[in-house]
């Protein structure tokens, strides 16, 4: 079997080749350099081994060829890459004697954490997210294209909402979680206070209104619910039962 090598010498740099069985052909070789001077020519050196013993050897001065951006160069191709916050562009040149790529590297700076609703629908670079309770990591992906968010949902701090009547009052149990600023508004009358678990507040019926709405303030949104009743058959009821009481009392007294 044939033992020999060529030992490559450029700019003091040497590089070894090894061959194997090869005593005829051509063999291509690319040698990444680093020149830290001017200079017109490279002074390379060849020496051929064979069974570690030199056997011939060459030396040549090689022109350099300096690649500018000029008008000879031909633009190939263009890729613009973005990797969360790295923005990449890269042009592959060509002009008569080589091909080379021209990389520009930029920050991308870009809102990557989404503090949304939960149950809200956002677009994340042209997807179409559902906002989940907690705190999901979402990719968006396309050719060249690669960006990363973390999505986190608040949940809805109005839990649950109780209406009940009490003689001419309506009474509102609402739940809503601790800590939380709100208000509840029924007709003319308000009520604002920050939750502790459970708020219990009352309001006098008006047969002419039967919405109530609350809001709660939370991690800068604002929630609103509305709560429909016929307040005017509530009325009626109220009043018709304490007819039915009056009249009792006054059949105490002999009046009927």
């Amino acid at each position: 079997r044939l033992e020999a090598n060529i030992s490559i010498n450029v700019a003091d740099v040497v590089y070894n080749i090894k061959l194997e069985d090869e005593k005829v052909g051509e063999k291509k070789v690319e040698i990444p350099l680093n020149l830290y001077q001017s200079m017109d020519k490279l002074p390379i050196k060849i020496n051929v081994y064979v069974w570690r013993k030199l056997i011939d050897s060459f030396e040549f001065l090689l022109p350099i060829v300096v690649i500018s951006d000029n008008d000879h160069n031909k633009l190939v191709e263009e890729v613009r890459i973005i990797d969360n916050s790295l923005y990449k562009r890269v042009l592959l040149k060509r002009n008569q004697f080589f091909e080379w790529e021209e990389i520009y590297v930029h920050p991308a700076d870009y809102k990557g954490v989404i503090v949304e609703k939960e149950g809200n629908v956002i677009d994340l670079d042209g997807s179409k997210i559902a906002v989940e309770k907690g705190y999901k990591i979402h990719k968006v992906q396309k050719n060249n294209y690669s960006r990363e968010y973390l999505i986190f949902g608040i949940e809805n701090p109005i839990e649950e909402i109780t209406l009940n009547y009490n003689k001419h009052s309506l009474l509102i149990h609402a739940q809503i979680k601790k800590g939380v600023p709100f208000e509840i508004i029924y007709g003319v009358h308000s009520y604002r206070g920050v939750s502790e678990g459970v708020s219990k507040i009352s309001f006098p019926i008006e047969p002419t209104y039967n919405c109530i709405k609350i809001r709660a303030y939370y991690w800068g949104f604002t929630w609103e619910k509305e709560y429909y009743f016929n307040s005017l058959h509530t009325s009626l009821i109220l009043g018709y039962r304490i007819s039915n009481h009056l009249k009792e009392i006054l059949r105490t007294f002999g009046i009927q």
